[in-house]
């Protein structure tokens, strides 16, 4: 399911580079504080990455400006209302325009990595989406995609290169209620589980169900009112069981 959005502005962008500097600085080892009590460093950080990390300004976004966006080196630089500009790379949308990470961003993020804390990139987009992706973000510990449904692990190859591999456990634990996910993927309207059973339901009662490049959850849109209401009563349905739904517009 999908909910309405808003543009994050470039200030968003900086409050999360403030956040990502503040734990660069930190190690992974805990360490006395005053009076001699114990101070926790993080070990971890899970980031979203759409409206977290990466901001979109089509269309325009209040107190930003886009100055350059090169789509084939994709590389872009945004301003400010103050006239600060920030160095971006650039991610394709097929329905949002491209999106922006800048490179302090991404500088933050290896900071942290280098400390020893583990980062882990959490998104409902589709994985065949990330998968795209993946070569412009950053380089992290693991990568969740569909809200949770698909983990990857990036793995180097005997040729140097990083390669991204699906956590099996976690396929093989939501086996029974999506199927199997080995490549290549059958039709949705083919796959096994209760989660395919959901969506050929969805689709008999003339909802718009989308599964396109999905491996083990889909997206319904709903048109108006009626099918909004149909979405909320089903949600209640759900509730508790082996299935659950999000609103995300990833």
């Amino acid at each position: 399911m999908v909910a309405r959005r808003g543009v994050i502005s470039l200030r968003g962008a900086l409050f999360v580079a403030t956040v990502l500097e503040a734990l660069s600085r930190c190690g992974g080892t805990d360490v006395c504080g005053g009076a001699g009590h114990l101070v926790k460093r993080p070990r971890a950080v899970f980031s979203d990455i759409d409206g977290t990390i990466v901001h979109y300004y089509r269309g325009g976004a209040k107190g930003v400006e886009v100055v350059e966006e090169d789509c084939e080196a994709m590389t872009g630089v945004v301003r400010d209302a103050s006239g600060s500009e920030r160095k971006c790379r650039l991610l394709s949308s097929s329905r949002l325009g491209n999106g922006f990470i800048s490179l302090p961003t991404i500088d933050k993020i290896n900071k942290l990595r280098a400390k020893g804390l583990r980062v882990t990139l959490v998104t409902g987009a589709r994985t065949t989406t990330m998968l795209k992706r993946i070569p412009t973000l950053p380089l992290v510990d693991a990568l969740v995609c569909e809200s949770g449904s698909c983990i990857l692990y990036p793995e180097t190859g005997r040729d140097g290169e990083t390669y991204w591999g699906a956590d099996l456990e976690w396929r093989e634990r939501i086996r029974s209620v999506v199927g199997d996910q080995k490549e290549p993927l059958p039709p949705p309207e083919k796959r096994q589980g209760a989660l395919w059973d959901l969506y050929r339901r969805l689709l008999e009662q003339g909802m718009r169900a989308d599964a396109l490049g999905y491996t083990a959850s889909f997206r319904v849109i709903p048109r108006d009112d009626a099918e909004r209401d149909a979405l909320e009563r089903l949600r209640s349905e759900i509730e508790g069981g082996e299935l659950a739904c999000r609103c995300n517009l990833g």
